[in-house]
């Protein structure tokens, strides 16, 4: 990835923003597990990210979670150290990240693009994930397993 000169400030923030894409949480229940319902949810939230052009997807899960770091390693996931922060250097342009909690990790995607690919401007749609557009994916991914 091409280095940014610094930035600082508001700007640096609302880059980063525009340049990150953040999977909160995936919740399945219970009687929905082992069926591929996550990991499509998961997939699709990936899609999402990279067609709005953001450089890094990013989420983090708690590593005494059972079957947690095997889940977001099939799915092609690049898994921190547990306790680790995040470099957002390359994006925002300074030093910092996020810090997980001491018993989370993260788990990241980076996309590479070319120093040409056109970058999403303020006020352009972002990578939010509207809740219908999760559900969405996963009545697709239940049909799908039926």
């Amino acid at each position: 990835m091409a280095r940014l000169p610094p930035r600082t400030g508001l700007q640096a923030v609302l880059n980063g923003i525009l340049r990150t894409s953040k999977l909160h949480f995936v919740s399945v229940d219970e009687n929905n597990r082992r069926d591929g319902a996550g990991a499509s949810l998961v997939r699709e939230a990936i899609e999402i990210a990279q067609r709005s052009q953001a450089d890094l997807f990013y989420g983090h899960f708690e590593a005494n979670g059972p079957g947690l770091e095997r889940f977001y390693r099939e799915l092609g996931l690049t898994l921190h150290p547990t306790g680790a922060e995040l470099d957002f250097s390359a994006i925002f342009g300074n030093p910092g990240g996020p810090s997980p909690m001491p018993s989370e990790r993260f788990f990241t995607s980076q996309f590479r693009r070319s120093a040409h690919s056109p970058r999403p401007r303020i006020g352009q749609r972002t990578s939010m994930i509207s809740s219908s557009a999760m559900r969405a994916a996963w009545r697709s991914s239940s049909r799908a397993a039926r």
